[in-house]
């Protein structure tokens, strides 16, 4: 999920994204960065029991080998 999320942001950057809270309009770079932030601080931190913070970190890593993998660049 996290995979798609990044991928998503990388093939329309532009693209503008109103989270439910807050309802603020950002761009989706911008908060996939954010949302990639919170769960890294999340995961060190522990304050989230029994949620796989860093596995959701593996898969934002992943999907981002795979696109650039898919658009060519090694």
């Amino acid at each position: 999920m996290f995979g798609l999320l990044l991928a998503c942001a990388m093939v329309f950057p532009r693209r503008i994204v109103v989270p439910l809270f807050p309802p603020i309009p950002m761009r989706a770079p911008t908060f996939v960065a954010l949302h990639g932030g919170l769960e890294l601080f999340l995961g060190v931190t522990g304050t989230q029991a029994g949620v796989a913070h860093f596995a959701h970190l593996g898969g934002m890593a992943g999907g981002y080998l795979l696109l650039r993998y898919w658009r060519g660049a090694r």
